[in-house]
């Protein structure tokens, strides 16, 4: 469930898929603390500290956060990209202005860094030199 919140922090809207949760256990915490190391820099030098302490020490949230990242469009649509560490990570789930369910995009599709005025999409790709460039696609609905 994603709630929508206004900038007094009142509920607008919530979204929701039933999506079952995952239990989340040491091994994917250490896993998530290695992809995002934790740093202690000074002037001895750098000190990188063992991700599974880090898991341990720190703790963790009993169920694997089903959603990694969200973005809105112009129109009020939502774009809710699954987590990293759920079994179909990185779809991306798209929503109405009402909050109704409208698909899932395929598994390689890329979430959106921002929308245009008109609602075309804006990604960003790199080339065959490893140079970012910006793209702007229109979006059409199919079936």
């Amino acid at each position: 469930m994603v709630n929508i919140l206004d900038a007094t922090g009142r509920p607008v809207r919530s979204v929701r898929r039933d999506i079952p949760v995952e239990d989340a256990t040491l091994a994917l915490a250490t896993q998530w603390a290695a992809e995002n190391p934790t740093r202690f820099i000074s002037s001895a030098g750098e000190c990188v500290i063992d991700p599974q302490q880090v898991a341990e020490k720190r703790g963790f949230a009993p169920y694997v956060p089903l959603v990694g990242a969200v973005r809105f469009a112009p129109d009020g649509s939502l774009w809710v990209q699954r987590s990293a560490f759920v079994a179909d990570s990185g779809k991306i789930d798209l929503f109405d202005a009402s909050g109704q369910y409208l698909g899932t995009l395929p598994a390689d599709s890329r979430l959106p860094i921002g929308f245009t005025p008109s609602g075309d999409v804006l990604f960003v790709e790199r080339d065959e030199l490893d140079i970012e460039r910006l793209v702007i696609a229109e979006i059409v609905a199919t079936g």
